[in-house]
């Protein structure tokens, strides 16, 4: 845990901004940590508009996240953004989150 991670505080315990803003500025692990949070909090909305985010590794967390929310009805949107994501990291994190909600498409 970073300095910043300590500042942005536990994603299970912070409101929905501070949720955005933990996810905009904390480290790897707290991206992951937040996309969990939303996931189970089904902010499904958010994880999806995440997946259009700049930094790839904010695109990877989010689709971590829709693959932890176990909803089979985000498996199309997934392979669509496989189809043309450009980094490799991102492409096996949704590769992950499909084989988690069953890749049949």
């Amino acid at each position: 845990m970073t300095f910043i991670d300590k500042i942005l505080g536990n994603p299970n315990f912070l409101s929905p901004s501070g949720l955005e803003r933990a996810f905009r500025y904390g480290s790897h692990q707290h991206k992951i940590a937040v996309s969990r949070v939303l996931a189970h909090q089904s902010e499904l909305p958010r994880l999806v508009a995440l997946l259009e985010h700049s930094t790839p590794g904010v695109r990877r967390a989010a689709a971590r996240g829709l693959g932890w929310s176990r909803k089979s009805d985000q498996r199309s949107l997934l392979w669509d953004r496989l189809a043309i994501e450009p980094i490799d990291t991102v492409r096996l994190a949704i590769g992950g989150a499909l084989l988690r909600l069953g890749m049949a498409e």
